[in-house]
């Protein structure tokens, strides 16, 4: 059993920093208004530490982008991943995050030691990341990185977590009709699989270590489209499954169709929850077989995780877009309903 701790603030709440010698050692609230007159307004004392730098480490609370200081460290911030890539300009192994929460959007740069190593991380996926250091260039411009190494350092994508459908204290269950009118990158909903009116499934090679498809190069060398590095020893077989979710109440609304249905992708795990097989006994059965058996899972209930990946004005990392390959909704995760 895994147990998920993240720290929570309520997004009405805001955190003034006041500065202090570096012989203060503590945190303290100095007070906050009444929440019946508007907003609540808490300050934090957070010690300096060397060269004037402030230290969220040992007061871990969330932070926002728009208040992000220079010479800040420890920082914990959550919010939705706009784009994310692997710098080719370094022999170190760094990759640059583009991540947005509800006050603004900011690049840090994510250095781990020898591979990546956060699991699957795609598209419009909620993350939460601690220890992140925030400073200034001498171009006057706001440079965030995050050590894989260092301590304190954690990431997890909230999307893809098995608690977060497990336990239903962590998520409030939302109606596929009623996603598109609410402004969240990502819902909780209950959904029956409709294979009758799309579904295609497909088989490919994804690394083991990032859950993103490999490419065959020229050199015949099997890459990562997403880690950018060779791979032929860490493959798995994963489906890529593209299907329709059934919505009981049905509406008429963009990326649904008649009845209502939402049109979705998934792989990996996700797709494996789904479809209920592996994908080296899918391809066992004959061909004729392999088509049907989609449909017998037509009655199956499930709580899944959708995750708006729909392309909003913004250039995003091409491979993942080829992932996504025209779809807006992405199934992160899968639970079937008992």
């Amino acid at each position: 059993m895994q147990l998920y701790l993240f720290p929570f603030i309520q997004h009405e709440e805001q955190v003034s920093i006041a500065l202090t010698s570096n012989r203060y050692q503590g945190s303290r609230l100095l007070g906050a208004v009444d929440p019946t007159q508007g907003p609540r307004l808490s300050q934090v004392t957070l010690p300096l530490i060397l060269r004037g730098t402030i230290s969220h480490l040992f007061q871990s609370f969330q932070s926002f982008i728009v208040n992000l200081l220079d010479k800040m460290t420890g920082i914990s911030l959550y919010g939705v991943v706009r784009d994310i890539f692997r710098e080719r300009n370094t022999s170190e192994v760094v990759f640059s995050l583009k991540i947005e929460d509800t006050t603004g959007t900011i690049c840090a740069k994510l250095h781990f030691s020898h591979s990546w190593s956060l699991g699957r991380l795609s598209l419009r996926h909620t993350v939460y990341i601690s220890g992140l250091t925030c400073s200034k260039t001498k171009y006057n411009r706001f440079q965030v990185v995050w050590f894989e190494k260092d301590a304190g350092a954690s990431f997890a994508s909230l999307s893809c977590l098995p608690a977060l459908l497990n336990s239903s204290c962590l998520h409030k269950l939302t109606c596929q009709s009623d996603i598109k009118s609410q402004t969240s990158s990502m819902h909780i909903c209950q959904i029956r699989l409709d294979p009758v009116a799309h579904c295609h499934v497909s088989t490919r090679f994804s690394h083991a270590l990032c859950g993103h498809f490999v490419k065959e190069m020229p050199s015949g060398v099997l890459e990562c489209s997403f880690c950018l590095c060779s791979c032929n020893a860490e493959l798995m077989r994963s489906f890529h499954l593209k299907i329709t979710l059934a919505d009981e109440k049905g509406s008429q609304a963009k990326n649904k169709d008649e009845n209502g249905n939402l049109f979705a992708w998934c792989t990996g795990q996700t797709a494996l929850e789904l479809l209920q097989i592996p994908p080296d006994e899918f391809y066992g059965p004959t061909e004729d077989e392999q088509i049907m058996y989609p449909y017998s899972l037509g009655n199956e209930r499930f709580t899944v995780a959708l995750v708006n990946c729909e392309k909003q004005g913004y250039r995003s990392n091409d491979n993942l877009m080829q992932e996504i390959d025209g779809v807006s909704w992405e199934i992160s995760r899968a639970i079937k309903c008992d």
